[in-house]
């Protein structure tokens, strides 16, 4: 996500308080696409820039490129384990396209909280998601969560849906040969 200029969100965005408060930063906020970010830092692939993004030492060198640049741009780097309010907007956006009127917010952990149903409304989903994690469709077709510690997004169901629904992302669609080596277990 890019800072609106004129904005001081980027100053302080070292604060969890704004770094996760989804209102603040659909306000403050526009999206980079992917090939926006390849422009922006030079890097020769999505999957360069993917290790930049998430690699711990072996890539230091790109997480450090990526880090001067991010500040210089004042890009806010896309969080792990949860989508951005521009990513829920596009998702929701989808799933109207496809008919649906509503979304079940699913917990990450089950046992503290419950599923809630909301509509379709971005300020509304925003509410519920930031409590929990994870989205299904109301007539269980589809579930669209990110991997644990990753940018990484998994939508599951019937592979019709699942493909009616991905064709409408930006991304790619992971298949035998792209599956991670921990997604073939």
């Amino acid at each position: 996500m890019k800072v609106k200029n004129r904005s001081n969100l980027f100053e302080r965005i070292e604060d969890d308080d704004n770094y996760f408060d989804m209102r603040l930063l659909a306000e403050q906020t526009f999206p980079l696409s992917w090939e926006k970010m390849l422009q922006i830092t030079g890097f020769d692939s999505i999957a360069t820039l993917r290790q930049a993004m998430t690699s711990r030492e072996e890539f230091s060198n790109q997480k450090d490129r990526l880090r001067e640049i991010c500040i210089k741009e004042k890009i806010i780097q896309p969080y792990e384990d949860t989508f951005s309010p521009h990513q829920l907007e596009a998702l929701i956006d989808i799933l109207k396209q496809m008919g649906h009127s509503q979304i079940r917010c699913i917990p990450e952990f089950p046992d503290i909280d419950l599923p809630y149903e909301v509509e379709l409304d971005l300020n509304k989903v925003i509410d519920q998601y930031h409590h929990r994690r994870c989205l299904q469709t109301v007539d269980e077709q589809l579930f669209i969560a990110n991997a644990f510690d990753y940018v990484e997004t998994f939508i599951c169901g019937p592979r019709s849906r699942v493909h009616q629904f991905a064709q409408r992302l930006e991304g790619f669609y992971c298949e035998k040969e792209t599956m991670s080596w921990w997604a073939l277990k």
